[in-house]
């Protein structure tokens, strides 16, 4: 959420999304800790039990603070907060769910149906109309989120198809797995914040196109000078 700082500065207009996630969050907490005291997670021979223990605690932290931040007009902060309550009782529900499965192909499953969530996402976020710079910026928003969210499951997959039972870390696996599915979510949170504010600038295909030219100029200068960068680091190790 830190681009609303910046690219919305009228905060009080996020009230209704504010309050949105922050009812999410609160019934994702309720229903990850009624798992988590319902399901048998061991304490050895690793302490899976205590990490999820220690996410169950910062979810009701978080929680807290949401509900203080918001109660103060401090909405922007209490997304925030929301956000991260929200990823860490889905990483909760996750763990359980694991440790209650006997299917073999819970992995793949997940992957799969984190997958899903990522497309339409994506999908979402590619269609969204584009008609001033108020939703231009949304816009982007949501689409480098729906980026992120892929970019976040790429890893993880890749990790989790290259692992044996030796050196899985299966606690941070799900915890990207609950992250990625949050970020998917907030693409359509993105996408509908441009309507609390209101649209500026309407422009013209060819302000757009001159706009998509400079985006495309400034992401290769970064390449460049990403690569140098790199090169440098090779050079001198």
């Amino acid at each position: 959420f830190e681009d609303l700082k910046t690219e919305f500065p009228s905060l009080e207009s996020m009230k209704p999304l504010a309050q949105v996630l922050l009812e999410n969050a609160r019934t994702e907490f309720e229903n990850a800790s009624t798992k988590f005291d319902n399901t048998n997670i061991p304490y050895y021979p690793t302490s899976y039990r205590s990490e999820i223990n220690s996410r169950m605690d910062i979810a009701e932290e978080t929680l807290t603070q949401s509900e203080e931040l918001y109660e103060h007009n401090q909405y922007y902060s209490s997304t925030s907060k929301s956000f991260n309550s929200l990823i860490n009782s889905r990483f909760i529900s996750y763990a359980c769910d694991f440790f209650e499965t006997e299917d073999e192909d819970f992995f793949n499953n997940i992957i799969n149906e984190v997958t899903t969530y990522i497309d339409e996402a994506s999908e979402k976020a590619k269609n969204a109309e584009v008609v001033g710079f108020i939703s231009l910026q949304s816009v982007g928003a949501a689409q480098r989120r729906a980026s992120e969210a892929k970019a976040t499951l790429d890893i993880a997959s890749k990790d989790y198809q290259e692992s044996n039972s030796n050196n899985f870390d299966i606690m941070n696996f799900l915890y990207q797995l609950a992250f990625v599915v949050e970020r998917s979510q907030s693409v359509g949170w993105w996408i509908n914040i441009g309507t609390f504010f209101n649209e500026t600038g309407e422009f013209d295909n060819e302000t757009l196109e001159n706009l998509a030219l400079e985006y495309i100029e400034e992401a290769q200068q970064s390449t460049i000078y990403s690569s140098i960068i790199l090169s440098e680091i090779g050079t001198s190790s």
